[in-house]
This record gives structure tokens, C-alpha cells and sequence, in this order.
């Protein structure tokens, strides 16, 4: 195999990123993450756990066929997230919303489709923090989601991942494992039953 670089800028740096989540997953993989979803034609895709935006603006930059819901707990990363689809000119497709994604502001149901980076809880001791974050994250996911809808996540808690998705109804229909600033991660297609 033989690659060419035909860029002299990293296909990471985005020009549309004028602001920076102190934790932004690489728009790279936010861009496969969205492919590996692949939502339904007219559907509404939410990230509850926005950031920046990355994921909601990759997904509205390919698909202007769709409407997007991002959310975050953070007043601060919900403006951030708006001012970087301003700049790619997508924020016509998406709604902010600042709330907490465990206790989720929106109607059951709400999600045709949802696509999230969740904290990965590296830094949380002990480990029974991030469970029970994790815990709360996907009952409310399984609350906010349609049946028969998919969910494209990424995490490096893959076990914890999979004992909350079969407590809270959830079925895998795919994995891959990719590594992301020196951690290996794991990139969860599920479906709601």
C-alpha cells in the first residue's frame, strides 16, 4: 500500500474549529463515526454529549438531508458548538441545547438516531464514578431514542459499555476498535430493541 499526502495541513485541522473542547475527538474519526451510522434520509441525529460539535457539523457538512440535536451539560461548550457550525455554515440544521444527558430535557423518543463521544472517565476515581455515569448515560439513551433506532458510540470502558447496553435494551451490531491520541478505543454500532 502506498499513501500520498496531497494536503499540506493536516486533515485534522478543520477550518470551521474556532473553538476547542479541552477534550475535541479528531474530526477524523468523528467523519467515520458519522459513516458507520449512516442515518436514515429525513431522520434527526442527536449527540448528547456535544463538546465542541465536531460530530453533529462532520455529519451536517455530508448530509443536508437530516437535522441534528446537540446537547451538552455545559452552557460554555453548547455556545462553543454553535459559533463552530456558524462558521461551516450548518447551524441552519442543528438545535443546541444546554442539558444534562443523564436527565435528558427533550421527549422520549426524540432520536431517530444518536452519535456521542461520553467522557471517558480516565481521570474519575473511584471507577464506581464513571459506572454510575455510565449507568444513567444509557437508560436515559434507551429513553431519548426511538425503537428499532440505532446509536454509534466510542469509549475505552468497552466492558462497562457492554453490561449497560444489555440492562438498558440495547443490541450490538458492530465494533471497531481504533486507537485516538495514544488510547485505544472501541467505536459501539448498537440498536435499540
Amino acid at each position: 500500500m502506498l499513501g500520498l499526502s496531497i494536503t499540506r495541513k493536516p486533515l485534522r485541522n478543520r477550518p470551521y474549529r474556532r473553538f476547542n473542547h479541552p477534550a475535541a475527538i479528531n474530526p477524523i474519526l468523528a467523519n467515520a463515526m458519522f459513516r458507520i451510522l449512516g442515518p436514515k434520509p429525513l431522520s434527526r441525529v442527536c449527540d448528547i454529549t456535544c463538546g465542541s460539535g465536531t460530530i453533529v457539523i462532520e455529519g451536517a457538512l455530508m448530509r443536508r438531508d437530516l437535522t441534528f440535536l446537540c446537547a451538552d451539560i455545559d452552557y460554555g461548550y453548547v455556545k462553543g458548538a454553535l459559533m463552530n457550525a456558524r462558521e461551516a455554515r450548518v447551524d441552519y440544521l442543528v438545535d443546541f441545547v444546554v442539558m444534562d444527558s443523564t436527565r435528558p430535557a427533550i421527549r422520549s423518543g426524540a432520536c431517530w438516531h444518536c452519535i456521542f463521544n461520553p467522557p471517558f472517565g480516565i481521570r474519575i476515581e473511584p471507577l464506581s464514578g464513571i459506572s454510575t455515569f455510565y449507568d444513567s448515560l444509557f437508560r436515559a439513551l434507551g429513553e431519548i431514542l426511538r425503537s428499532g433506532s440505532s446509536a454509534v458510540f466510542i469509549t475505552v470502558r468497552k466492558s462497562l459499555a457492554r453490561k449497560m447496553l444489555a440492562k438498558y435494551g440495547f443490541r450490538v451490531v458492530g465494533e471497531r476498535v481504533v486507537e485516538q491520541g495514544g488510547i485505544w478505543s472501541t467505536i459501539f454500532k448498537v440498536v435499540k430493541e
